[in-house]
């Protein structure tokens, strides 16, 4: 998975450094070399291939030892990865080895650190409440012009946790944070101007945020590109491929289901149910139900994969169980067509995937 790890690096920056234009030889590789890495993850992670056994990444090895080693930049890495359970052991959210990381990163003089120590105490994420405490160091974050502090002061202002909520500084706030490139507030700042209707001066702020690896600006891009809005955004499926792609290999679930049906469906590429299942393993495998849906429909009718009504079965299950209505009478059919026995083994089935997706 190391190699695959290296690839999807190579692939993603090669896609960003062409500011995701539409040069034919990008796609192609994007498309083949993530699929094939993320199949491999998802086979591992929800046991669908042999001798599947979950290993930390080697990136978060290295970092961890540097951490250890006092390296400040590790320290605060390592604590991100505990905090979104990214690339940390499991791939499990854990608050407090995130503070206590972020915390080492601050004693050093980190004013990033002490924003992230703030946001910590602001939601009692790993630490006991104390939205005051909280509230001090991300204004000493913010006061330094540090992004990452300006970001967590303007959630203050909208949020209205230890300061009046006021939705109007917080624009203000995002919009000095993005001026120096923090990939959550263009998202916001994106978000915000979404919601205004004006397109325009929308996508600039996402296209910058994706570029420095946002999943929430890239997905929201893919359904802009998908959709156009017949003035300032011509529709451009390829392109809105490309960002549900490099959405979806940052674990966004969405964006993986959005780039199933585009593969499933021949948009903006080729026709490929093969990729399709892929993509649905990756988005089913973190609990998305319309994902877990089409695992279904694709393992029912022999999609992409051999039929296994059992698999159906299950993931019909998983999905009904989040309240999916269709997957509930596709339940009730199995059911009555299957024997107690096959029965039996769907439940099981739909037990260890479960298990699996809560892991």
């Amino acid at each position: 998975m190391g190699g695959c790890r290296e690839i999807i690096v190579s692939a993603v920056s090669a896609a960003r450094s062409q500011r995701f234009g539409k040069e034919q030889n990008t796609g192609v590789y994007f498309l083949t070399t993530l699929i094939l890495c993320a199949a491999l993850a998802v086979s591992s992670r929800m046991g669908l291939g042999q001798n599947a056994s979950p290993q930390m990444p080697p990136s978060f090895d290295l970092d961890l030892a540097a951490a250890k080693q006092g390296d400040i930049e590790a320290e605060l890495r390592v604590g991100k990865s505990y905090y979104f359970g990214a690339n940390a052991k499991n791939g499990k959210k854990n608050p407090d080895e995130a503070c206590k990381w972020f915390e080492r990163a601050l004693e050093k003089g980190s004013k990033e650190a002490g924003a992230w120590v703030g946001r910590c105490y602001v939601t009692g994420h790993g630490v006991p409440l104390d939205v005051t405490r909280g509230a001090v160091l991300i204004r000493s974050a913010a006061d330094a012009n540090e992004p990452v502090g300006l970001r967590f002061l303007g959630l203050m202002y909208l949020d209205g946790a230890g300061v009046p909520k006021d939705t109007s500084q917080a624009l203000v706030i995002f919009s000095r944070a993005a001026a120096l490139h923090d990939p959550f507030s263009l998202d916001w700042l994106g978000r915000f101007y979404l919601r205004g209707n004006d397109t325009r001066k929308a996508v600039p702020f996402l296209k910058e945020a994706a570029q420095l690896g946002d999943q929430w600006a890239e997905l929201r891009l893919g359904e802009l590109y998908e959709a156009g809005d017949g003035t300032s955004l011509a529709k451009d499926l390829p392109l809105a491929l490309k960002f549900y792609i490099a959405s979806a290999m940052q674990g966004n679930a969405t964006a993986a289901y959005k780039a199933g049906i585009f593969c499933e469906n021949g948009t903006g590429t080729q026709q490929d149910s093969v990729r399709a299942v892929q993509f649905y393993q990756d988005s089913a495998s973190r609990g998305f139900a319309r994902a877990e849906f089409a695992l279904g429909n694709a393992e029912e009718r022999g999609l992409g994969t051999p039929v296994n009504l059992t698999d159906a079965y299950a993931w019909y299950s998983l999905a009904a169980d989040q309240g999916n209505s269709s997957a509930y009478e596709h339940v009730i059919q199995l059911t009555s067509h299957l024997g107690a026995e096959q029965v039996k083994l769907g439940q099981a089935r739909s037990g260890q995937l479960k298990a699996a997706i809560e892991q």
